[in-house]
């Protein structure tokens, strides 16, 4: 009895022992389970989404993309208020050129001074500058494109827009100087040979072949004392009516008005310029 006892005791210590092992060896495993990192495909999608770094990148890019709506407003507005201010003063360009057209007329009738012409001329070069200054701001804007428009190329200067030069001191030197004038049945040749002769040797004065053939034995009736050599020139093209004097390096060249049109010069008379 005794021994079947021990037998039972022994028995019963090993199979207690194998419980504790088995179990501790089930912990041991759940734990190792447990401590395993995810699939690679998992793991990559888990750190696209949430890595600091990646979560830094998107706030980034967040911010810059406020940034850039907020400029392109800004900038929409800006270009919007620039050609309503541009097409406000092109309006009133063609008005002021349309008054001094009037005005020109009235003073061959003797019904306007000069000086009334000289202040609304002033006034049609302000006007002139603040459009050249819009432009200016525009080109910057568009990254220095020239304005377009359907009816011409791209690279084609509105002709509305562009602003024709001053003459020169040399040139204004010239034109001021008082001029008396009698021509009776004068050629236009010879009128052209007399102005030559009144600039001297400052200025030349050239003749385009076109003018010779068409009005060259053109008869005119001219008289006028007292005047400067430029309004004595405006008279001269008033009465031909297809003339103009442009100011040229060498001097000025005597052209057809569709011609010096083509010209980005000075001219006698005043033009709008047009682009080839």
């Amino acid at each position: 009895m005794m021994t079947n006892r021990r037998t039972s005791l022994w028995l019963a210590s090993i199979v207690t022992v194998a419980i504790a092992s088995l179990a501790m060896t089930m912990r041991v495993g759940a734990g190792t389970r447990a401590s395993s990192p995810p699939s690679l495909e998992e793991a990559l999608s888990r750190a696209l989404e949430w890595s600091p770094d990646v979560l830094l990148a998107k706030s980034e890019v967040q911010r810059a993309e406020a940034q850039l709506k907020a400029a392109r407003l800004r900038v929409s507005r800006d270009v919007a208020e620039m050609y309503a201010e541009r097409d406000a003063n092109v309006h009133e360009l063609d008005s002021l050129r349309r008054k001094l057209e009037r005005v020109d007329a009235m003073m061959k009738q003797g019904l306007e001074s000069e000086t009334a012409r000289f202040d609304l001329f002033a006034e049609l070069r302000a006007v002139e500058s603040r459009i050249a200054t819009i432009d200016a701001s525009i080109r910057y804007l568009t990254g220095g494109d020239d304005l377009a428009s359907p009816e011409r190329e791209p690279s084609d200067p509105d002709p509305r827009l562009v602003v024709r030069p001053t003459f020169a001191q040399r040139h204004d030197e010239i034109l001021s100087m008082k001029v008396d004038l009698d021509f009776q049945d004068v050629e236009l040749m010879e009128v052209c040979k007399y102005f030559d002769m009144l600039m001297g040797d400052k200025q030349t004065l050239v003749v385009d072949q076109d003018v010779l053939d068409i009005y060259g034995t053109h008869e005119l009736n001219i008289r006028v004392t007292n005047l400067t050599l430029e309004q004595a020139i405006t008279i001269l093209c008033d009465s031909i009516g297809d003339l103009a004097f442009v100011g040229r390096g060498y001097g000025f060249r005597v052209t057809t008005v569709s011609q010096a049109k083509r010209i980005l010069a000075p001219s006698i008379p005043e033009l709008p310029y047009e682009a080839r």
